[in-house]
């Protein structure tokens, strides 16, 4: 079960358990891409996630707890601790908290972190690798470095999947905090940059005017393919028609520790552990 605040979400009822189906107005734009891409999984909206938590194990009994964001939700023992930072929380960002940056906390709260995530966001791997052996060896914690990989493009309205897009001009839509690395995927991905980018503030509500906007200045500039992030295609895929496109992302882990574990390895081994010591004999 994955407890999760569901920003800028209005849902009827706490806790709120996400459908596929689910109006974006009630879950927020994550939580139902969440649920929509893991549908094996029960997603919680409730900023109470102590209430969320108690109601999941009382209707679903599920296996394990994942917060979304809850790295500061101290009302919540946790097992595990991952903080995950870019590579700017490494340099110009670094312990810079809100208001002055984007830090939720200051650097002294890493040390409730259990193993460090860095996206590597397309750059150099080694230059990341760097910069996150001087900012966060002292911690002397896990550290491994991922790449949000996209390996192919998905039709929203079709679901009709291709490797890439024909080598055609593309519009692409963003409505998230950081769009250049959008731009760098969609480059990456499709071998060119978009003929235009339209970005709007992050959590977007896209709606039916929205759309029309979009639809007309990709006609204006040709381009019979629009393509967007899969959060913003949750808040199009009822108002958009079959020229929007979306990315298939992956997470690729391609750091191992000085000891020779994958974080895929270091996971498994952690929750196994934290299981057998929570069993009782």
């Amino acid at each position: 079960a994955v407890l999760t605040r569901g920003y800028k979400g209005k849902p009827p009822t706490l806790p709120y358990p996400v459908q596929i189906d689910s109006p974006v107005k009630h879950s927020g734009d994550e939580p139902l891409l969440l649920a929509c891409d893991h549908p094996e999984s029960m997603v919680i909206v409730d900023p109470d996630r102590v209430r969320g938590g108690i109601w999941a194990m009382e209707h679903f009994r599920p296996d394990l707890f994942v917060l979304d964001d809850g790295f500061q939700h101290l009302k919540v023992r946790r097992d595990l601790n991952l903080a995950l930072f870019s590579p700017a929380d490494l340099h110009k960002d670094w312990d810079r908290v809100i208001p002055a940056g984007t830090w939720r906390e200051g650097a002294k709260a890493l040390h409730r972190a259990d193993c460090f995530l860095v996206n590597t966001m397309g750059n150099d791997p080694e230059t990341v690798r760097n910069a996150t052996e001087h900012r966060l060896a002292p911690y002397e914690k896990k550290i491994f470095l991922f790449t949000v990989t996209a390996d192919e493009v998905v039709n929203v309205q079709t679901r009709e999947t291709r490797a890439d897009m024909g080598n055609k001009p593309y519009m692409l839509v963003t409505g998230i905090a950081n769009p250049e690395k959008v731009v760098r995927t969609a480059e990456a991905l499709l071998g060119r940059l978009p003929a235009e980018h339209k970005a709007f503030s992050d959590h977007h509500a896209f709606g039916e005017k929205d759309w029309s906007q979009i639809r007309k200045q990709a006609d204006r500039i040709g381009c019979r393919y629009i393509l967007c992030t899969p959060k913003d295609a949750i808040k199009l895929r009822n108002v958009a028609d079959d020229r929007l496109w979306t990315f298939r992302l992956g997470v690729e882990f391609p750091d191992m520790t000085s000891e020779g574990e994958t974080f895929p390895q270091w996971w498994k081994r952690e929750l196994q552990q934290k299981i057998r010591s929570q069993t009782p004999e």
